[in-house]
């Protein structure tokens, strides 16, 4: 038997996340188990008995595992008529067994790419004596036999434990034990004891697999409006309540201590707490009684979107400071944190001289029996005291008298906090408040010093109230250590003045990135800081622009490095965006409006409220919002008339080449949590002058041609636009009109023949790529793009009769109106194509960092 390593366990996650279908799945799946159960064992066997997904025979000397498998795509089996189809599907299979006289398995399991249940098999044999129609095919077992179904809906032993790969924590060993424990144990599976250390970990999972968006049974209890029940009823469970149980007659219906009754999933239920063990002693259950206060306030802060520190990520963020400022810096500074809730960063240690402050009481409530050596507050961190000197009289202040003496003194402190991450008018996207809005004190002394937009951020406030107290106490030892979000150090001139001020006053010494998601209940699409910052002797204009963090990650075994990350502060005059605009830069010769205002490659928008301006000579526009990577995946699209949404540059024959780099640059870029806010810098100079610049610009016209997912460039007939009709001309064009009109007499297209009849000048764009040499990569995806334009003419025709919105007989077609056509007839050659394309968008972004877009 062959020990499953964290690596084997890591490959078999990532195999079940790529599966594309069943057969992947159980490839996954057969191979861990070989690893396991086969491996060492000369008479094991692994195979597919009486047409099953596998049958798993070991031949221990005492204890032999005799496992049936069925493997799914695409289920959800935290639903149990899900889990009681398989079972019946199971059953006929168990049913041949017993027909061949061959010894019944003893374990039933089943997974697909997300989940999987264990069920001991010997719990199923009584169905094997009813007389049903055994003849029926197992795999229409659970859907002919309803009889059967209905008594496996609702047989208990179908509450197993439903084990999810997408929790943080999955082990595929958890699986593999629990298949050890049925056979050692004849049935019986190995129950997990609760303690303090796991007692978050089980709540989070609870929750997970009770209350989760997609679960099918409406519940009677909202989580967000009622965590004081909903902690009381897991705790209560985990301590084996006999007064909590589900009430027999009444589906999905959970009765209370109380006698109250709640609805929700009771076969989930029943299902969760199999696994747990729920008989402690009573100085255990004192202990888990005592978290549960927490679990309450933890369970508020985090459903109303305030961000709460993890014990593991505090503990880390001690280790980064004791690197920067000793192994004894709770003892040598004064230490502040002004934003500490229930005081997750400092309440699992000592510290001489701790200052604790929150905006509400009943945080402080709740975590009094925490650091009772310090001092403890309420307090407006952004608003409280800010006209605070060091001679103001004591009675006018609302911080404790000590902390504004150690002010006053000068002593070396800290300032170690997770402020919140909201702006004035974000209600939830990527960080709120409970304050709900950033208008406060502080917000309007950044806006009289002139430092625009970042005023509106919170946590941009109170690394500002931070400046103002050194300067008012001219304090000289100062140190920040905070959790944030890393974008104000990726530069623009939202954030311009803002880091001016910090950076002049502070130096970054260290930090670490980690993803939002492991903080509880947050998107893990972007990224979290922890970074110290230490205050310079002297005020510096030249600060460092180039910040290096390690990027760390939460294992079952601890928190690893997985990787370095240099975020670089981009001023705004170095911005690939402002790049894009030199050549058109201060022109105003618009083209007189109206003009269609495109909101999509077919759809116009005609709001008054429309932006989109057209050069006198354009021939598209280019919509390029912000500068960054987050942006680029929505907000980077070409079109051949004018965007109602703007925010970017008319496309002209001066500015073509630019814009196919930045669209390219900006499309081909992999978005993940890391890169999410870097900015997109302007080329080195001394790369554009070299052969590989002129070879990357013509990558990126074939690019920026080709794109179906943004590139939008059209020709279009009688375009409706505020009751007139106007004519969209594709100058994107890649095809010779010679080789367009050869192709419609072919097919005896009339139309598209009569258009090219007076056509004397062939499309912009085809005329710039005809004398090019392309790269062998670009050069690929063209003569495939060619072909799939040429085999899409033989359905312009029928296509136009179906969907005479699509243009398709519009002799200067973009690639996208061909694609339509490509994918609504399965034309062959898209795959290859496809994979060309990347092939190409993979060089392009090489080429990104290459050039000094982007900094890895």
């Amino acid at each position: 038997m062959a020990k499953i390593t964290k690596k084997d366990n890591a490959e078999f996650k990532r195999s079940l996340k790529n599966a594309k279908n069943e057969e992947d799945i159980q490839a996954a799946y057969k191979r861990i188990f070989h690893k396991r159960f086969v491996s060492g064992d000369p008479k094991a066997i692994i195979n597919n008995q009486f047409g099953s997904d596998g049958y798993l025979h070991t031949h221990g000397l005492v204890l032999t595992l005799r496992m049936l498998m069925e493997f799914k795509s695409g289920t959800s089996l935290t639903d149990v008529s899900t889990r009681a189809r398989i079972i019946a599907q199971v059953l006929y299979y168990l049913k041949r067994f017993e027909i061949h006289g061959d010894e019944l398995p003893n374990v039933i399991f089943s997974g697909d790419e997300e989940e999987m249940f264990v069920v001991y098999a010997p719990v199923l044999y009584h169905y094997l004596k009813e007389d049903y129609n055994w003849a029926i095919a197992p795999s229409n077992a659970g859907f002919v036999n309803t009889d059967l179904l209905r008594k496996l809906i609702e047989d208990p032993n179908l509450s197993s434990f439903i084990f999810d790969i997408r929790t943080p924590n999955f082990d595929i060993n958890d699986v593999l034990n629990a298949i050890d424990s049925l056979v050692i144990n004849d049935g019986v599976v190995y129950k997990i004891r609760v303690n303090e250390a796991n007692l978050r970990v089980v709540f989070e999972e609870f929750v997970r697999m009770l209350f989760a968006e997609d679960r099918k049974v409406k519940v009677g209890l909202d989580p967000k409006k009622q965590p004081h029940l909903l902690v009381q009823i897991f705790i209560q469970s985990i301590l084996g309540n006999p007064d909590i149980y589900p009430v027999p007659r009444k589906k999905n219906t959970l009765k209370l201590p109380d006698g109250n009754e709640v609805k929700l999933d009771t076969t989930a239920y029943s299902s969760f707490f199999t696994r747990y063990e729920r008989k402690y002693t009573i100085e255990e259950k004192d202990t888990i009684k005592a978290i549960a206060d927490q679990l309450i306030e933890e369970t508020e802060r985090r459903y109303s979107g305030d961000f709460w520190t993890p014990t593991v990520w505090a503990d880390k963020a001690h280790t980064l400071i004791e690197q920067q400022l000793g192994k004894n810096w709770r003892n040598e500074y004064v230490v502040w944190d002004p934003a500490c809730g229930t005081k997750n960063l400092t309440r699992d240690y000592q510290f001489k001289e701790l200052y604790s402050s929150t905006l509400f009481q009943e945080e402080l409530n709740m975590a009094d029996a925490y650091n009772r050596d310090s001092i403890s507050f309420q307090y407006d961190f952004l608003n409280d005291d800010i006209d605070i000197k060091p001679d103001l009289n004591l009675f006018d202040l609302k911080m404790p008298k000590e902390l504004f003496q150690a002010l006053q003194n000068d002593k070396p402190i800290v300032f170690f906090a997770n402020p919140p991450y909201a702006t004035a008018n974000d209600a939830g996207a990527k960080g709120t408040s409970k304050q709900g809005t950033a208008k406060t004190r502080i917000n309007e002394i950044m806006k009289e010093d002139k430092l625009g937009s970042a005023s509106q951020q919170l946590y941009a406030q109170f690394f500002y109230r931070i400046l103002k107290l050194k300067k008012d106490f001219k304090l000289s030892n100062v140190h920040i250590a905070f959790f944030s979000k890393p974008t104000f150090l990726n530069g623009g001139s939202y954030w311009e003045k803002f880091n001016q001020r910090l950076f002049e006053q502070f130096k970054f010494k260290d930090g670490m990135l980690l993803k939002s998601g492991e903080f509880s209940d947050v998107t893990d699409i972007w990224a979290v800081t922890f970074s110290i910052y230490s205050a310079r002797s002297m005020s510096v204009e030249d600060f460092e622009r180039e910040f290096k963090m390690s990027v760390e990650h939460l294992t079952p075994e601890g928190i690893k490095k997985i990787g370095n990350k240099t975020i670089r502060m981009v001023g705004q005059e170095d911005f690939l965006s402002e790049w894009l605009r030199e050549p058109t830069k201060g022109r105003r010769d618009y083209k007189a409006a109206p003009y269609p205002q495109f909101s999509s490659i077919f759809n116009v928008n005609e709001s008054k409220a429309h932006r989109g301006k057209l050069l006198s000579d354009a021939f598209g526009y280019f919509v390029n919002v912000a500068n960054n990577v987050y942006n680029s995946q929505r907000d980077v699209v070409i079109y051949s008339g004018s965007a109602y949404k703007a925010n970017g540059v008319s496309i002209t024959k001066d500015n073509f080449e630019r814009v196919a780099v930045t669209f390219a640059s900006r499309k081909s870029v992999t978005h993940n949590w890391l890169n999410d806010n870097d900015n997109f810098k302007t080329p080195h100079e001394v790369e554009m002058r070299t052969p590989a610049w002129s070879d990357f610009v013509n990558d990126c016209i074939i690019y920026s041609l080709f794109n179906i997912t943004a590139s939008y460039q059209s020709s279009q007939a009688e375009v409706l636009y505020n009751g007139d009709f106007y004519e969209i001309k594709n100058e994107m064009f890649y095809m010779s009109k010679d080789r367009i009109k050869k192709l419609a007499q072919d097919r005896y297209l009339n139309e598209i023949e009569e258009q090219l009849r007076f056509q004397h000048e062939e499309r912009y764009v085809y005329s710039l790529i005809n004398d090019r040499k392309l790269s062998p990569e670009a050069q690929r995806v063209y003569d495939e793009a060619v072909k799939l334009t040429e085999k899409a003419f033989d359905y312009r025709d029928i296509v136009n009769l179906e969907h005479p919105e699509w243009n398709v007989k519009r002799w200067d077609a973009g690639f996208y109106q061909t694609y339509k056509i490509i994918n609504k007839y399965k034309i062959i050659g898209w795959n290859e194509f496809r994979e060309l394309f990347k092939e190409l968008e993979r060089k392009i972004e090489r080429k990104v960092y290459k050039f000094g877009m982007l900094i890895e």
